[in-house]
């Protein structure tokens, strides 16, 4: 019988839709579990959500596959339909108390609203500061089972043949009745001993006997075997009608754009938002299917659009199951994709959880695959490098990361030719890890050659191995001019690539903004992470990392150049944007954040309590490394020039590690803000004691 609940007669926040429609306690927890698989639940009698697969379908459109942590809160807003869902209770339950920023769970509803095609926010509706509430009519539905998923039932019942023998059954693995020919051999061989062996033994020799036996043996091999090719016959037949799917789906996204009346983002966006259309309505085979939406999906990546490319690629995800099977080389393919893009978008935490669960699928399930695994290696590497405090211990996740990130390399180039691409991935990606100066540099350099070699000169990753080579060059070297020449090389190789709104072109901009902040051009300096800013707000919301640490670069660019009212306004403004996105940036950025702060406030002249100021220095006892101290400096400068009297050698002491921290490894203290700090100290001369002064020069 089909239950329904809606939001009629519900009285109070707190009142509980009851839960026994989900799991019912009065049931064997054998008959509760197969029960509650066989449940759908019907949300307004439009959309289908099947928990068991985390699917999501609406009327007669393909299912999309939600991801785990969406599909869990969905889960809890069913539960608790029609009331108020705390924010706490999400983060309890879902992330089961990990520190997240509101963020994640934010992006988890935001998803939902898209899937459930709720612009207006009236299905999920937001309780400001308190949390959300699901408003819709619920309707608990039992699945039917598909023809072969009954026949594995059917056939997991232990029968009793005329010998009194249990005999195991074998099972049904995919929807086109495919078996596990291995387990039909075996059984239908111990079969056959049980039913011919005693009657051949009586009317044939002992030799005789053990031939019929190995010949049949040899059949059954034989079979499988044969049915084993054809399987991987019709897997790769798959995979063409899926890349030349994609081929001409790629083909008819370019002619379009190319012939629209205006060639820009909007325009873009808007073809492929059709082009979605067009692959709902297509009813070929799933093979096909795959392929245009992976085709999409790129285009919609290559283009910037991350969130969207996310979307597709849970669409994708589905299908890949159903056609290939949960574990299987596809659908890990696949995983390694969803890690890219959660990187694009900044969930670091998620993206970690992802690699690490993939990682351990490829050791269980294709432990044979070389490859496979080698590129799993990479992944976890790659989602290691980008989890940042307060998500992961920044020192333990470099560790694991290089450890895995070596792993990788090492089994390619034990499969591949040494000119392969993904070695100079790999090598690239190690490249930030490693911290000596000559290995850096070799690997860096190593990474470029192979880049031009395969691709050229005008190809994303050459620009790429441009950029990196040019840091490691600039930061351990000090070569200021190859290293600028190296990223204008990078900018007009992306110039030729992507429109001036492109994300790779934010990237660009802000490392040539750096650049030029370190070489103390802070006039081309703003500029460059001006137009980085403006990239990065534009394709992915003012609420991110990339946007607080280049804010906090231009500000300290005015602050140096004695702007000191525009350098406090940007400054405030990184503040607010933290501050209105309640986001959660990594320690380091937002250290550093505050660390600007602290240094306008000293150049604004602004006096701190004498107990106010003690306290602040004890707190940033407990900072990360050069942060430290540098925050120390900050606080001591304000000490000596308000309160002199309680000044002491620990604040020429720092001025010596400060100047003895000018290293790669400490990170947002450049010489530009050294320079700063030694201008600062030595203006201080004035208000001190000459024995002071002294020291100050000594220090610096």
């Amino acid at each position: 019988m089909n239950k329904v609940f809606n939001c009629e007669g519900i009285q109070g926040e707190n009142e509980l839709t009851p839960r026994e429609y989900f799991i019912d306690p009065k049931k064997s927890s054998e008959t509760n579990q197969q029960e509650h698989l066989l449940q759908n639940i019907v949300i307004q009698d439009e959309w289908i959500y099947c928990s068991e697969k985390r699917s999501l379908t609406y009327k007669n459109q393909p299912s999309v596959k939600l991801r785990e942590k969406t599909a869990l809160v969905l889960n809890i807003l069913i539960e608790r339909n029609c009331n108020l869902v705390k924010s706490e209770e999400f983060f309890q339950r879902v992330w089961e108390g990990r520190q997240v920023s509101e963020n994640v769970l934010k992006q988890s509803i935001k998803e939902l609203r898209s899937y459930l095609k709720d612009n207006k926010k009236s299905l999920i509706k937001t309780i400001p500061r308190k949390g959300y509430r699901l408003h819709a009519n619920i309707m608990y539905k039992r699945r039917k089972l598909p023809h072969y998923e009954t026949i594995n039932q059917t056939a997991s019942k232990t029968k009793e043949n005329d010998t009194g023998i249990k005999s195991k059954p074998y099972t049904a693995i995919s929807s086109k009745s495919e078996y596990n020919f291995k387990l039909v051999s075996k059984h239908l061989f111990s079969k056959l001993i049980r039913k011919i062996l005693p009657y051949q033994i009586e009317r044939m020799s002992i030799v005789r006997s053990i031939t019929f036996l190995l010949l049949s043996l040899l059949a059954s091999t034989s079979t499988y075997l044969y049915l084993q090719m054809n399987k991987r016959v019709e897997r790769q037949s798959l995979k063409v009608s899926e890349i030349q799917s994609k081929k001409n789906f790629y083909q008819d996204i370019l002619v379009r754009y190319q012939n629209s009346p205006k060639q820009d983002r909007s325009t873009l966006k808007t073809i492929l938002k059709k082009s979605l259309s067009q692959i709902d309505a297509f009813v070929g085979p799933d093979a096909e299917k795959i392929g245009m939406l992976d085709g999409l999906m790129e285009l919609y990546t290559l283009s910037g659009f991350y969130e969207e490319s996310q979307i597709i690629v849970s669409r994708i995800e589905t299908l890949i199951e159903v056609l290939y099977g949960p574990h299987s080389r596809e659908s890990i393919k696949m995983q390694f994709d969803i890690i890219n893009l959660l990187i694009e978008l900044n969930h670091r935490q998620e993206a970690l959880t992802l690699s690490q669960t993939t990682l351990k699928q490829v050791q269980k399930y294709h432990r044979d695959n070389q490859y496979l695994l080698a590129k799993a290696y990479y992944y976890s590497g790659k989602s290691h490098l980008h989890c940042v405090a307060p998500y992961c211990n920044r020192s333990e996740s470099l560790i694991i990361g290089e450890q895995v990130t070596r792993k990788s390399l090492a089994i390619y180039k034990n499969i591949l030719n040494s000119n392969a691409i993904e070695i100079a991935d790999t090598l690239w990606l190690l490249n930030w890890f490693v911290w000596d100066q000559s290995e850096k540099i070799r690997i860096s350099e190593q990474a470029l050659n192979i880049y031009k070699e395969t691709y050229g000169l005008l190809h994303e990753k050459t620009a790429s191995g441009l950029e990196q080579l040019s840091r490691t060059l600039t930061f351990w070297n000090q070569e200021w001019e190859l290293g600028e020449k190296m990223l204008l090389q990078a900018f007009d190789i992306r110039k030729s690539l992507y429109p001036n709104i492109h994300p790779e072109m934010a990237k660009i901009h802000g490392y040539l903004g750096e650049h030029y902040f370190m070489t103390g051009q802070l006039d081309t300096a703003v500029h460059h992470l001006k137009e980085a800013i403006e990239i990065t707000t534009e394709s992915m919301g003012e609420g991110n990392d990339q946007n607080i640490k280049n804010i906090m670069l231009i500000s300290r660019s005015q602050l140096y150049q004695d702007n000191i009212v525009d350098a406090n306004q940007w400054i405030n403004l990184a503040l607010d944007i933290i501050q209105r996105h309640k986001l959660t940036p990594s320690d380091i950025i937002y250290d550093a954040v505050l660390t600007t702060q602290i240094r306008i406030s000293v150049a604004r002249n602004e006096k701190m309590s004498l107990n106010a100021i003690r306290q602040a220095m004890d707190s940033a006892k407990n900072k990360f490394r050069a942060l430290k101290y540098i925050m120390l400096h900050e606080y001591q400068t304000m000490l000596l020039l308000h309160y002199s009297d309680n000044s002491n050698d620990k604040y020429f002491e720092n001025l010596k590690r400060i100047k003895n921290g000018l290293t790669p490894s400490n990170r947002y203290l450049y010489r530009t803000d050294y320079k700063y700090l030694k201008k600062r100290a030595i203006s201080l001369c004035s208000t001190i004691s000459e024995s002071n002064c002294l020291k100050i020069r000594q220090a610096l």
